[in-house]
């Protein structure tokens, strides 16, 4: 028996050969009805359109590429999962690559996917100058920037993030109405703009407080579990150390409880704490953990429907939108209150 032709499942379908293609090719341009009668018409007749055929005749690999900065995270866990869902929705495969903060290995794997043509790519970039990411923009190949941008491209790449200077203002005040005024921050690395927009937010809480920002209490951190760790340190050697101090990250949360357990330091009796990122197990923690909660699956399902926008229309460029993902200040026992 021959193999079922395009032509037949028009006809089981009831529609055109052309719109067969658009619902294989490009199914957000065709209506829910149309492509589920294709679908059905494929499934009934076994039909397998060819690959390559169909990447020669679109001059697409239906591929996308989620470039991510650590994969261990669970933030970047759910951005992944988010845009899983709509590339797979959408009939696209997902690349996911790793660059663990690494400006090298940003331009290594952006250049693995200059040479694999993918259709579009979505970044969390390290914010450093990257000429292979000058060159895939200048090529047309779409990108969108997640979780932070680049200031010299942030008006030509459209970018997804957090509400990051509301979130810490949030954070911060809370700790100032339980009575805090000397409170440390561990911020992230000082180039990624998450980490300056954070950073602002604590400044105006103290400001709008009337708080005198002291310099010794800002500390950078890697956003890495021995990053919070050896910042808290600092934190804490300090002749008049903070009675609270606002993490800017999960992972380096996750390293500043570790040394409190490690030293014997209690939480919030010691030290009140609160995290920027809320992981699934800081309610389970002992405190449970007052955190900023930010839709990480929401950062990864927008930033996909932008990119498949871009590819689909054609357009490299975004003209630097900036879609900023709400964030929620969850509070549990992690801040004690103070009786100045």
């Amino acid at each position: 028996m021959d193999k079922p032709t395009i032509k037949d499942v028009a006809e089981r379908a009831g529609v055109s050969t052309a719109t067969v293609s658009r619902a294989i090719n490009e199914p957000r341009s065709v209506s829910d009805g149309l492509k589920e009668s294709v679908m059905e018409a494929i499934q009934e007749l076994d039909y397998e359109p060819s690959s390559v055929a169909q990447s020669l005749k679109t001059n697409r690999t239906n591929t996308l590429a989620l470039v991510i900065t650590d994969n261990e995270s669970p933030f970047y866990a759910k951005i992944m999962r988010g845009v899983e869902d709509v590339a797979l929705e959408n009939d696209y495969s997902l690349f996911v690559s790793n660059t663990d903060e690494e400006l090298k290995m940003e331009k290594v794997y952006l250049k693995n996917l200059q040479n694999r043509a993918t259709d579009g790519i979505i970044l969390a970039p390290t914010g450093q100058r990257n000429d292979v990411l000058n060159q895939l923009i200048e090529s047309g190949t779409p990108i969108v920037f997640i979780d932070r941008w680049i200031d010299q491209l942030k008006d030509r790449v459209d970018t997804v993030l957090a509400q990051n200077f509301e979130g810490s203002y949030k954070a911060v005040s809370h700790l100032l109405d339980r009575g805090h005024e000397r409170i440390g921050i561990i911020t992230g690395v000082r180039q990624v703009i998450s980490s300056e927009e954070r950073l602002e937010g604590y400044k105006k809480a103290l400001k709008d407080q009337g708080i005198r920002i002291q310099d010794n209490l800002i500390v950078e951190g890697s956003f890495t579990i021995e990053g919070g760790t050896d910042a808290l340190k600092t934190l804490l050697s300090l002749k008049k150390r903070p009675t609270a101090v606002f993490i800017t990250n999960g992972k380096m949360t996750m390293g500043a409880l570790k040394l409190l357990r490690e030293k014997g330091y209690k939480c919030p009796e010691d030290l009140s704490l609160i995290s920027f990122d809320d992981f699934e197990w800081f309610s389970i923690l002992n405190p449970p953990v007052t955190a900023v909660r930010q839709d990480s699956y929401e950062i990864g399902t927008k930033s996909a429907d932008m990119l498949l926008d871009k590819i689909e229309s054609e357009t490299a460029d975004g003209g630097g939108s900036n879609y900023r993902v709400g964030t929620e200040l969850v509070i549990r026992n992690s801040v004690a209150e103070v009786n100045n």
